[in-house]
């Protein structure tokens, strides 16, 4: 399984984006409470997994590269399980040994960010619009896609 995904290349310039909602309360592999909005005017990557979700198992390994190349280009990842068991999430993390973050939801899920299908990825650019959504297993780890990432870096 390793289905492309296509990425809008207009960036962030278009007004049909939505504004995002950056009122996402999160807990990080460490128990500290983070809130997505200090992720605001970065480029945000937030995927919705779990352990138990096959595609979502599948897809790690390019968006563990793509975190890798990326990580240092004022792109964030938010990779939020939903796992009852936020303990085996970070297990698994560790045994395949994955670099990103994990976290775990403090409190509810934004509407914005609700869906039916995991894994589901959003990609917020530093402008704080919603500029991409994607639900079920893709392949980000393409040139493509880093170059996509890259356009909705703000321009300082």
């Amino acid at each position: 399984m390793n289905p492309e995904v296509e990425a809008s290349h207009e960036g962030s310039s278009g007004s049909h984006h939505p504004d995002a909602d950056f009122n996402l309360k999160l807990v990080s592999s460490e128990g500290e409470r983070v809130s997505m909005e200090q992720f605001r005017g970065q480029v945000v990557f937030l995927n919705i997994w779990a352990t138990w979700c096959p595609p979502c198992i599948a897809e790690m390994p390019g968006v563990n590269s793509l975190y890798n190349d990326v990580k240092d280009q004022d792109v964030v990842f938010i990779m939020l399980s939903v796992d009852e068991d936020f303990e085996k999430a970070l297990r698994f993390r560790d045994r395949k040994g994955y670099d990103f973050e994990v976290y775990q939801v403090d409190g509810g899920i934004p509407r914005m960010y609700y869906t039916q299908t995991i894994p589901t990825t959003f990609v917020i650019d530093a402008n704080g619009k919603l500029v991409f959504t994607h639900t079920g297993m893709a392949n980000y780890n393409t040139s493509e896609f880093r170059g996509f990432l890259s356009t909705l870096v703000r321009r300082r």
